[in-house]
């Protein structure tokens, strides 16, 4: 890490995309909330949706609630096995990276290209006992192992700047990330 600039070169491991996969749908995990809302009026329905006896609506709540989480265990098994298939989502997100603190905002570049995300996209600062998480306001986050860091002063003193840039950032600006290639050969 260049502490002038404020660069750390990492490598981002599958360990640390599951990382940052998790800690994001929990965060931001607003489809839950609503598959949950949608079981709820399925299960309303199904009992006082008919005249039956109460054992037949037990039964056919317990047969709902059944099938509700196998389906989504299936599409959770599927999504996971077109993953690893096909390799798209991870493809340019592992290997080598390199982060960067600046006054217009946060850059990552990796092989797939330059990220720069300004300061008023992002949320917040986030940390775990492995990672560091910076949360943007589009539902992502840039995730930055710990492991990079030489020393536990260096990890503070990137993160303490993480969060001074956002409490500096101008609320009237407007929040973008910007996505640049490099030039194909």
């Amino acid at each position: 890490m260049d502490a002038d600039t404020m660069n750390l070169n990492a490598t981002l491991t599958e360990a640390d995309y599951t990382a940052v996969r998790r800690f994001v749908s929990y965060r931001y995990g607003k489809r839950h909330y609503l598959l949950l809302a949608v079981w709820l009026i399925v299960m309303l329905f199904n009992w006082f949706g008919y005249d039956e006896p109460v054992i037949f609506k037990i039964i056919g709540c317990a047969v709902v609630t059944g099938v509700w989480f196998l389906l989504a265990y299936l599409l959770r098994l599927f999504h996971r096995i077109y993953l690893k298939a096909s390799g798209k989502e991870i493809r340019n997100i592992l290997g080598e990276h390199t982060f960067e603190i600046c006054d217009r905002g946060f850059r990552e570049t990796n092989r797939a290209g330059t990220l720069e995300t300004h300061w008023s996209g992002v949320h917040g600062v986030y940390e775990t006992r492995n990672h560091a998480f910076l949360l943007l306001k589009s539902g992502t986050a840039h995730v930055i192992p710990k492991a990079a860091f030489a020393s536990l002063a260096e990890e503070r003193a990137f993160v303490e700047a993480l969060e001074n840039k956002l409490r500096e950032k101008p609320s009237d600006a407007r929040h973008s990330t910007r996505l640049t290639r490099p030039d194909s050969e």
